[in-house]
């Protein structure tokens, strides 16, 4: 939490039907507006061979 009305909230994923390695980052900055959240920005990036966070 940034402040009362910002967050910013990273994820890790990746596509496919079966069960998948993760290969994303998604970057979500959240804002509330009137006790509702909105997506203020989004963000995906491709996993380094090296990322820090278990696949």
């Amino acid at each position: 939490m940034l402040d009362d009305d910002t967050a910013v909230i990273l994820t890790k994923g990746g596509i496919g039907t079966d069960r998948i390695e993760f290969d994303k980052f998604q970057t979500f900055t959240l804002v509330r507006r009137e006790d509702r959240w909105f997506i203020a920005a989004f963000q995906n990036t491709e996993m380094g061979a090296h990322a820090s966070i278990p696949r």
